[in-house]
Parts: C-alpha cells; structure tokens; sequence
C-alpha cells in the first residue's frame, strides 16, 4: 500500500506541485524521522510560544518539536526531544487534555506514558497493553481517561495517574465489540462518549461510565480509518478505505448528515480544528493529498499535496495555527493557517483541482445507493427508542459485515508492512539491489512490448493510463520484489 522512497521530496511551495493556495499556505519540512511517520498531535497551551508538536514514527521515536521557532523559519533546535519509550514502531500518540501527559502506543503493544511539563521525562513502559497485538490508536478524555485501540479488536479503557510513580497507568475496563482491528479513536469534548472505528467497517460509540455500547453506525463499506469530533461535539466525522468521509449529526442520535467525495484513494485520517476564528475539517489519503473542508457548507475549500507518500498523521494546532501533516515520505509538513475564513474564491480553485472525474456533490444521508457485492452503501445507525439522548444496546450489537478470515489486511497491516520493508531495503546489499532493481526495469520494458503489440493487432490506440493507477502499479511491483 505504502511506496518505497527512492528521494525525498523537494519542498512545496504555494501553488507548485498542483496544491492550491488559499486556507494554508506553504508547509515548513522537518525531516529527521527515518520511517513513516504515523501520527501527529499538538500540546494545548494558552500561549502560541509554548505549544510542542509530538510526531510518531515507524523508526520508534516520538519526536517533539518547537512549532513556534519551526514556524518562524529557525531550522536549529526544532526537534526539541526524542523519545523512545517504545520497544517497537510508534502508530500513535495523544496528549491529555491539559497537555500534561503523552502517551504512545507502537507496533509491538507497548504503551509509553512522559510527563510533558517535566521535560517529557518517562514516566513508564506498559508493555503487552493490547496483548502481543499493535496499539493502533489513542484518545485521552476528560478525567485524563486514555482509550487505545489495537490489533486485538478491543478499545481499553486506562487512568492516568502520573503523580503515581509505581502505578501511572492504570487499566480500567476492555471494551469488545468489534470484529476486526480497533484503528481510530476519539473522546466527544467534554462528555463521557468515546467513538471507535474498526476494520469491520463499523463505528461504535460507547459511554465509559457504564462501559455500555449505545450505538453502532453503519455506512462506510471498508475500514474505517479515523474519527473525529468538532469542538462542540456536535458533528462527528469518520474517514474510511472506502475514499469517503461520512459525517454524522452527534446532536441527533448521531443521525447521518452527508457524505464527502475527493479522494482516489483511501482516507486515512481526518480532524477537525478546536480553536480560531472558523471551523475547519482536514482529510488526509493514500493518494498523496490533504483536502480542507468548510463546515459551514461541507465544501472544499483547498487541496494540498506537499508530500510524495500517502499522508497518515494530521493534526491541528490548538489555536489553528497551523496544520500538521505526517507523511509516508518520512518527513512531516507543517503548514501555516491564515486568519481568515474560506472565500468563493478558494472554493473555485478547490473545484479546479479536483480530478476530471471527481463531481462536487454532498447528499444528505449519503451514499450513492448499494454498490454490487458490498453492503448498502447508505448509512444507517442502530438504536433502541428512550426519552435520553443516546439509548444503550443490550449486549454487543451482532456484525453483519463480511467474514473476516476473508477481508484484507487492515490498513494499518498493510502500511506497518511497507514501513518494515522500508527498513529492510536499506539492509539489502548494493548488488543485490541492483539486480532486483534490473529485473524491475525489464518487467516495466516487457509491459510496453505487450501494450505495443496490443495496440498493433487491435488496430487502435489504447487510452492513456490514469496516473494514479501506474502508481499503484509500481508500488504493487516494488512491494513485490521487496518481499
């Protein structure tokens, strides 16, 4: 899924390599990471000068970064900290509420907690937290609860105590529902919901104070790869393998709203802003782009494509600042928000961007009705009737998805696959690679022979090849000769 890097990517500038100028404007590169870099979160701190960047990389490190000196231009003393609390690679990290604590989970279920005001000083390794099983996910609430999501289909639920010394982490209830890979995560602002997205295509809603699944919300038809509320908790957001983002009305019983079309790939992470003058939505894909969405119409409103890998972490600064972006590319993107709200104007360069075949649409409920041989494509959501706002489930709702000996692996597999092959074929000898390397090419030779003699005995011009397409086809030959 993911692509092998063969250079690192030349800075982007405002309008180059087709990234629209309007909302952010050109993204500083900080590039110390030497893997994927999976995730990114911002402290919260009432002053723009103290605020940290906490980025988690596949090269098992949490790096933190000065963002103040990072956006100023100061290359010297941006990467502030490197952590590395984990046993394995790092796919996420979360700071509490009053950015007191960080907490990181790697490939190998570890669970690192630092205590961000004393210097990021670590305060303890849990390891086995999820199992033998990768931590994929975390979100810390209210109360300072942690949620952490892993490849053994559960959310646990853990305390943070990190005035306890011997005791900073204390486990607190499992919750199980799913019936696939717990990948995303997240905490309804000030509230005792959590929100769960797996690779069983479901959203799962739960109440921490009785442990109780109230709803499941079924739409998406592949895995659901991130979760987010806005600041209000009004709205929440979901971003799937399916290309889309699905947007569900949190004031309605989570009742569907629409459904957002601009990807050519899978949406690997979206996120609202929590702070400035106006809302904004990010959604960030396999294929190489971050769109920005206007929530006060679900417009787009920019696309960005700054980064030559699929883009995984997104982040955005407390007080909307500036845009975080984690990158398969090794290197993270921080993009400068301006003041001002979305204009016609960015719309209209928004829309100008989008591929030929990509239409502006946003229907209510969403869905663009079943799609042969995958569940119906319009969203539902499953709930008893009361007079509360949000109705608990007797009993774990039954999963009605595919079989799931059957479905691929998760996206979160695919990408930890590409991330260890990264790291393999920097071990590869020089002539080993270049034999491989050969047999590549003369793959690719063979392949426009055939295409060639294709065109000779049918007379006619095949048509040209969609870009995106022989991208997928040359990560598909790389990932193969790399195994």
């Amino acid at each position: 899924m993911s692509f092998l890097l063969t250079s690192k990517p030349k800075q982007a500038s405002q309008g180059e390599n087709g990234t629209t100028p309007g909302v952010v404007g050109p993204a500083v590169k900080l590039d110390d990471h030497t893997n994927t870099v999976f995730c990114c979160a911002f402290s919260d701190h009432s002053t723009s000068s103290d605020v940290d960047l906490a980025t988690a990389s596949y090269d098992s490190t949490t790096r933190i970064w000065d963002v103040s000196k990072a956006l100023a231009g100061n290359r010297k003393s941006q990467c502030k900290y490197v952590l590395k609390g984990n046993l394995g690679g790092v796919w996420c990290c979360a700071y509490s509420p009053r950015s007191e604590w960080l907490v990181s989970g790697c490939s190998k279920g570890s669970l690192a907690v630092y205590a961000a005001a004393r210097k990021y000083q670590k305060l303890n390794t849990v390891p086995n937290a999820h199992g033998s099983s990768a931590i994929f996910t975390a979100s810390i609430g209210k109360d300072d609860i942690l949620a952490t999501g892993g490849g053994d289909n559960n959310l646990k639920l853990w305390k943070i105590n990190g005035s306890n010394e011997s005791t900073p982490l204390a486990p607190v209830h499992t919750l199980s529902s799913h019936s696939g890979d717990v990948v995303s995560c997240a905490f309804r602002p000030q509230s005792s919901f959590v929100a769960s997205g797996s690779q069983d295509r479901h959203i799962r809603v739960w109440d921490i104070t009785t442990f109780d699944c109230v709803q499941t919300l079924i739409g998406h038809t592949d895995e659901v790869c991130s979760c987010s509320y806005n600041s209000t908790g009004t709205v929440l957001a979901s971003a799937s393998s399916d290309k889309g983002v699905r947007l569900w009305d949190a004031r309605m019983k989570n009742r569907p709203i629409q459904e957002l079309k601009l990807h050519k790939s899978s949406v690997y992470s979206v996120v609202f802003n929590r702070g400035g003058s106006y809302e904004l939505l990010a959604s960030a894909s396999q294929d190489c782009t971050v769109a920005l969405w206007d929530p006060r119409n679900w417009r787009c409103c920019q696309v960005v494509r700054h980064h030559a890998g699929e883009v995984v972490g997104l982040a955005f600064h407390p007080q909307s600042l500036a845009l975080a972006t984690g990158s398969a590319d090794m290197t993270i993107g921080l993009h400068p928000l301006r003041t001002a709200p979305p204009t016609d104007a960015d719309y209209a360069l928004a829309e100008s961007a989008r591929p030929e075949d990509q239409k502006l649409w946003a229907s209510p409920g969403g869905g663009d009705g079943p799609k042969k041989g995958s569940p119906k494509a319009s969203p539902m959501f499953m709930e008893v009737p009361s007079d509360v706002g949000v109705s608990p489930i007797t009993g774990p709702t039954p999963y009605t998805g595919p079989n799931i000996t059957t479905m691929p692996s998760s996206s979160r597999a695919l990408l930890a696959a590409s991330a260890s092959h990264r790291n393999a074929a920097s071990k590869v000898s020089p002539e080993v690679r270049k034999e491989l390397e050969d047999e590549l090419a003369q793959q690719v030779q063979l392949l426009g022979m055939a295409m060639r003699e294709l065109e000779r005995s049918n007379g006619h011009v095949p048509p040209p090849a969609d870009p995106a397409d022989v991208e997928d086809l040359r990560r598909r030959l790389t990932a193969f000769y790399n195994k």
